[in-house]
């Protein structure tokens, strides 16, 4: 399976146990988690951009990124 799948977040998406750990990887793809403690609204987007488009620079097709973000 080529889908990726970018979850973006504060510490609700950060720590063990939190959503983005009960994604099925086999089933929906490889998951990209690149949330943080205590992340604003700024921080998250940023990242959650920056992680797209390296995605993109690598040769992976938009069709197959998916960016889930769960905003503070």
């Amino acid at each position: 399976m080529n889908k990726v799948i970018i979850t973006a977040g504060c510490s609700f998406t950060n720590s063990d146990g939190t959503w983005p750990y009960h994604i099925n990887q086999q089933k929906y793809g490889r998951v990209h988690n690149v949330a943080d403690t205590g992340a604003g609204n700024g921080y998250i987007s940023r990242t959650a951009i920056y992680q797209c488009e390296r995605l993109l620079e690598s040769g992976t097709n938009v069709e197959d990124i998916f960016l889930i973000v769960m905003w503070s």
